[in-house]
């Protein structure tokens, strides 16, 4: 009982002090993260008054990471950046997820920060004797970078200061903290979150401790986090991440689907050098999908964005053509029938879209089904006719 006091205490009055410290390679960690580690502050009811003050970690342009007993007391909640440029955007935040027997909580912020987001690690590939670095607010002193080891993986049970762990694993660290750090980062050689500052252990020195980065996937729709990352890093022309993100994905499907995402939205900036890029990222990974009717649908917007390129999209059109033969169900095979026949007015294949159309209610058994179908193709035909010079009378 008296430990576990000691420790809900510690997180409150946190006394070990702790100055900036840049190693060799801290530098270039600091420059990598620092513009996601935010201030975040627990106000009264009319946003003026301070009841408690931390850290938080951006896991995504609107999305922070924090401990729970930051924002506690919280009737307000306010993030604060602290940009290379001097400015201090300050943003309304409110909290959207998270458990306060992990002590972990996500808020989502009013507006869109201006930071790259981090990246997620395992905490469980850092070994015991890494060298880990911590970066938050202690005191109020901005981005205080420190380093040390991980000093050792602690059992969640051991530690009596969760209520509930998803993993029985906490991360013990030496390099300092302070009153402040609450949800901050802690992050590997590799400039990855590994985990969010939480507590000390007052019964001794260097007993610094983090709630594993992982468990955040628990508590957020961690595929949509990663999708969004992606497409936000293509969008600034950081094409290598935006593909490692989206390969971090666990659906295949969902990864391709993301990087056709991105090079659409590059293709809308005019950047077709980088839209080809992502292009060839997803075929990549098209090509080895098994799902005929995922593969059918992204060769077919791909066809459809080559085209807009400027670029020759008939080899492209007729791998899907492969993909749709091999769909299974009547229906889905039916409505990709449907839609294919727009790549095929866009090359100027007017027949290969009206047999598109024909094949499509030919699959079809019941009534009900070819009456769904024909409404469809009418929307597709008015939308081949106002885009294309195919009559598809």
């Amino acid at each position: 009982m008296l430990t576990s006091l000691l420790i809900t205490l510690v997180v409150l009055v946190l006394s070990a002090a702790t100055e900036p410290v840049v190693a060799s390679n801290g530098s270039a960690i600091y420059e990598a993260v620092r513009d996601a580690v935010v201030k975040v502050e627990a106000l009264d009811d009319r946003g003026l008054y301070l009841k408690s003050s931390g850290s938080g970690v951006a896991i995504t342009r609107n999305k922070i990471v924090t401990n729970c007993h930051v924002i506690a007391r919280a009737e307000h909640i306010s993030v604060t950046q602290y940009l290379r440029d001097g400015t201090l955007p300050k943003v309304e935040a409110e909290r959207i997820a998270g458990d306060s027997r992990t002590d972990l909580c996500v808020l989502r912020t009013e507006h869109s920060l201006h930071s790259l987001p981090i990246r997620i690690g395992t905490a469980a590939a850092t070994s015991v004797g890494d060298d880990v670095y911590a970066l938050g607010m202690p005191r109020g002193y901005i981005h205080t970078l420190s380093k040390g080891i991980l000093s050792q993986f602690r059992r969640c049970r051991d530690l009596e200061y969760f209520g509930s762990c998803p993993t029985d694993l906490v991360l013990q660290f030496d390099a300092a903290i302070s009153p402040g750090s609450s949800g901050g980062g802690l992050f590997n050689a590799n400039a990855e979150l590994i985990g969010i500052t939480t507590y000390k252990d007052i019964r001794g020195d260097g007993l610094f401790f983090a709630i594993p980065a992982d468990w955040i996937k628990e508590i957020v729709n961690y595929e949509k986090v990663l999708s969004d990352n992606a497409i936000f890093y293509a969008r600034k022309g950081k094409l290598q991440e935006a593909e490692q993100t989206a390969k971090q994905m666990k659906n295949r499907c969902e990864q391709a689907k993301t990087l056709f995402r991105a090079a659409d939205k590059i293709a809308d900036r005019s950047d077709k050098e980088g839209a080809r890029t992502m292009i060839a990222a997803t075929k990549s990974i098209v090509d080895d999908l098994d799902d005929p009717s995922c593969r059918a649908s992204l060769l077919r917007k791909i066809a459809v964005l080559q085209h807009r390129l400027g670029e020759t999209a008939t080899d492209t059109i007729e791998e899907a053509w492969d993909s749709v033969h091999l769909i299974k169900k009547a229906w889905t095979r039916a409505v990709e029938m449907v839609r294919m026949s727009y790549p095929e007015a866009l090359v100027g294949n007017c027949d290969g879209a009206r047999e598109a159309q024909t094949e499509a209610k030919g699959e079809l058994i019941t009534d009900s089904q070819r009456k769904r179908i024909e409404r469809r193709i009418a929307s597709e035909v008015r939308r081949i006719e106002k885009k294309t010079t195919c009559k598809m009378d």
